[in-house]
């Protein structure tokens, strides 16, 4: 699946099963921290794609935005360096 654009969603609580278990939906916590305590990270087509999904989070998140098609990644996400064991 070629992607665009990486959200963090910070929600005030557990969203609905249909959110986690959105195909989008690369991992999903309770944590704590920004006065929220349910972090959702999505994975999107393109803006379009991450609308229809934040219709899904109901209004009750804040997010984070990332794109994937730009120069200001400074470090891509890889697990490569990790001494696993």
């Amino acid at each position: 699946m070629d992607c665009q654009i990486v959200v963090i969603n910070f929600l005030a609580s557990k969203p609905s099963d249909q959110v986690v278990e959105d195909a989008r939906v690369l991992f999903a916590s309770y944590g704590s921290g920004t006065g929220k305590s349910f972090l959702v990270v999505s994975i999107h087509k393109n803006f379009g794609d991450y609308m229809l999904f934040a219709k899904l989070l109901a209004n009750r998140v804040d997010s984070f935005m990332i794109s994937l098609e730009t120069d200001d990644i400074v470090k891509h996400l890889s697990f490569s360096s990790l001494p696993l064991g």
